[in-house]
This record gives structure tokens, C-alpha cells and sequence, in this order.
């Protein structure tokens, strides 16, 4: 059989493609496209995981400064409660405290999500707040900066309420540290206190709407300079007893008195705002039994002890209560007519300033030392023969103007850092 000659056009003869050479291309451009996908995926995971990170990074970082400010905040609080004017009642705040601020800082539900640090080679708390003054103490001199930690006192030291001459300027640093993960806030402030303004006068030992029972009351001077008054109003001065020391409270010589001459309406809401500020405001059902168990404990020195009741009540016992450097004010709080009793017995004795708005009779064996300010009448029950209000003038004094009315920021003193 002939061969089939290829059919010519022309000069040319046509030919079928040869494909032979282009096998494979199919897999070349996939494996392209795979590639180029891999690597599309690879820097989205990697965009997205950075992301995440430093979102991570910026939410703790975030929590880390919101705990710090709380810390702050719960020292400025903490000063507020318990200004530390004295090395005796300086303000440390130790673990405890913080453990107290961990759990309310994670007891809100907007911080619920608060974890402790994980960096194993850190040991530190989840947050540490300290309370000292803005002086040196190797030099006493002030200072704007946070001294180290072996140059801080940690009460108001340049400040002596004993001491006229040393007023203090009323500041101290609250610095707190916060560790969320593996963030720390540092965040200080430089603190100033306002306090109220006197209280009382300073020449006032006792007065009494009346005085009734047996008579024997006397007030003489334990401490102060004359002159120094006793007013009895209606019961009239000579129902005090005959002085029988050098030393006594002359009648006030201008003609009697009103209670609110003495105690004034603004001082005594001044006082129930102090006592309900310090948790020692009392009214109520249990008003008298839980203002009873203040005033006989540890806790009772340097506070006010504000007891509303609708009957009269007694704060007695066997207990020395309160000292010079911190005397106790107690506030009866009753309507009038109301019987009241109030006082320290066998060897004990008050050191602080009674104020009733009702009918008191002291009780015990042992003075006052301080002053007894009553609307109504005042007699007594166990005294023996006589009742004694030693007056002493530095007992007021430690309460004109020494209690603490609000904390604020000094301007321009918010210091803020991230250490390592």
C-alpha cells in the first residue's frame, strides 16, 4: 500500500502539534498556587497570633494600671480611716491589707478576670501598696521624690500634734505596685490631708443644764492654765461642791450658758459624720451592746464613739479607757429626759470628752480626765462623796483639728511607671 502523502499547501506542509514536551505544566502551576496560598497562610497566622499577643499584652497591661489606681485609692482611703501622726499609730500596710485589696479588686465583676503573675522567676504580689512620709529620715528634710525604702518613715514624721512648734504639712506618699502576668504598674502620689477645725474651746472643763441627786460634782484643772470655767444653768453653780484643791474651775463669770455655746449643732453633725467614717457610729436595736463593746476594747483610744438610741444607754466597766495621746469622745445621742449612764470603775478611768444630749449620771470610782459637756441634768451613782472632772487641756487638743476631713492628690505629683 503507498504511503499517504501529507497534504501541501503551498510550500508548507502541515504537521499535528507535539505535545510530548509539555507534560507536566498542570502540576508545575498548582504546585505555584499551593506555594503562594502557604505562604498567604502562613503570614495570616502569623498577623493573626501577633495580634492576639500584643491585644493579650495590651488588656493586662491595661489591668495592671487599673490595679495599681485602685491600690492608690485604697491607700488614700486607708489614710483617710487612720492618719498616721505618730510612730505608735503608723500605717503599714502588710499583706493582710493587700490580700483584702486582691479580693475586692477580683470581687468586681468588671476585674473578675484579674490573674496573679506567672513568670516563675519573679516573686513578687499581685499588689503591694505603701504608705510613707515625704521626708528623709536620715535628714528630716522634705523631699518631692519617693525616698528609698531605708530613707522612708512610714508615719507622718514631720508632723508632732504635741508640739506647736512642729505642725507638719499634712503629707505622705501612698505608692502601689501592680503585677498582672508578667506587666507591672508602678503609680505614686504625693497625699495631703484636710482636717476639721476646732471643736471646742479650750477653757470649758463641765457644764450641766442641772445637777441633781447628792451634790459633791467638783471640776478642777489637771491640766491647763486659768482661767478655767464651769457653767451650770438652771440647777445654778452652787451645786457644785466646795473645792477643796489649790487647783479648781471657776464658775463662768458672764452669766450661764447654752449647750449649743459649748457644742454647737454643726460640731456635733461634724462628729457623727467622723464616728459613721470610722465604723463607730452606733444606732439601733443593738446600738447600745455593740457601742459598749468599743468603748471597753482595744480599739476604743483615739476614736469617736457616737451612740444614737431612742431610750438612754450606759457605756461602764472596769476598763481603763482611753490615754492623753489618744483620748476617747463619746457622743450620747438621746431624747431628752432620757437616763444615761457612762464612766469607769475600781481602778480604772476615762481619759477622753463626754457629750450628752440627754440625763447623765457618771459611774464609777475614778474622774474624767478631760471634759463633760451635758444638755440635761447630770448626777451621779457610786461616786462616793465626790465626783471629780479633771480638766485636762491637752486632751482637747488632741481633738481640735486633728481629725482627718478628706485625702486628696497634691497637683502635679502622679508619678507613673512600668519597672522590670
Amino acid at each position: 500500500m503507498a504511503k499517504q502523502q501529507p497534504e501541501t499547501v503551498g510550500k508548507r506542509t502541515q504537521r499535528r502539534p507535539d505535545l510530548r514536551n509539555d507534560a507536566g505544566a498542570v502540576i508545575v502551576v498548582a504546585m505555584v498556587f499551593v506555594m503562594v496560598f502557604t505562604i498567604l497562610g502562613v503570614a495570616l497566622y502569623a498577623l493573626v497570633t501577633s495580634q492576639r499577643r500584643s491585644t493579650e499584652m495590651e488588656r493586662s497591661d491595661v489591668k495592671s494600671f487599673n490595679v495599681a489606681e485602685a491600690g492608690v485609692d485604697a491607700g488614700m482611703m486607708a489614710l483617710k480611716m487612720t492618719w498616721p501622726d505618730s510612730n505608735k499609730n503608723q500605717l503599714i500596710l502588710n499583706d493582710d491589707f493587700n490580700e483584702e485589696l486582691k479580693t475586692w479588686i477580683q470581687a468586681d465583676p468588671t476585674t473578675s478576670k484579674l490573674w496573679d503573675p506567672s513568670n516563675p522567676d519573679r516573686v513578687t504580689e499581685f499588689v503591694q501598696v505603701a504608705v510613707y512620709d515625704n521626708v528623709l529620715k536620715s535628714t528630716g528634710a522634705t523631699t518631692s521624690v519617693p525616698p528609698e525604702m531605708s530613707e522612708r518613715e512610714y508615719w507622718d514624721s514631720n508632723e508632732n500634734p504635741l508640739d506647736p512648734s512642729n505642725p507638719g504639712d499634712n503629707r505622705m506618699f501612698v505608692d502601689c505596685t501592680a503585677n498582672v502576668d508578667n506587666n507591672r504598674h508602678r503609680i505614686v502620689i504625693l497625699a495631703e490631708r484636710q482636717v476639721y477645725p476646732a471643736f471646742f474651746d479650750a477653757n470649758v472643763a463641765f457644764y450641766a443644764g442641772t445637777i441633781t441627786g447628792r451634790p459633791g460634782i467638783r471640776a478642777k484643772i489637771e491640766n491647763g492654765t486659768p482661767p478655767v470655767y464651769h457653767d451650770v444653768g438652771a440647777g445654778g453653780n452652787n451645786s457644785m461642791s466646795q473645792h477643796k484643791n489649790s487647783n479648781p474651775c471657776d464658775p463662768w463669770p458672764y452669766g450661764h450658758q447654752d449647750f449649743d455655746d459649748i457644742v454647737s449643732e454643726a460640731t456635733r453633725a461634724m462628729l457623727e459624720k467622723i464616728a459613721w467614717d470610722q465604723g463607730t457610729y452606733f444606732a439601733g436595736d443593738n446600738a447600745e451592746r455593740e457601742a459598749k463593746a468599743h468603748f471597753l476594747s482595744d480599739d476604743a483610744p483615739g476614736s469617736i464613739i457616737y451612740v444614737k438610741s431612742d431610750t438612754g444607754v450606759s457605756l461602764t466597766g472596769n476598763t481603763e479607757v482611753g490615754t492623753v495621746e489618744k483620748p476617747v469622745l463619746v457622743v450620747l445621742d438621746t431624747p431628752d429626759l432620757s437616763k444615761n449612764e457612762v464612766g469607769a470603775g475600781g481602778t480604772a478611768g476615762f481619759t477622753g470628752i463626754v457629750i450628752c444630749l440627754g440625763n447623765t449620771s457618771l459611774w464609777g470610782t475614778s474622774s474624767i480626765h478631760g471634759a463633760l459637756y451635758c444638755q440635761g441634768s447630770v448626777d451621779q451613782s457610786g461616786f462616793g462623796n465626790d465626783c471629780e472632772i479633771m480638766y485636762r487641756q491637752d486632751v482637747l487638743d488632741n481633738f481640735n483639728g486633728e481629725y482627718t476631713m478628706s485625702v486628696n492628690i497634691v497637683p502635679n505629683t502622679w508619678q507613673e511607671s512600668m519597672p522590670q
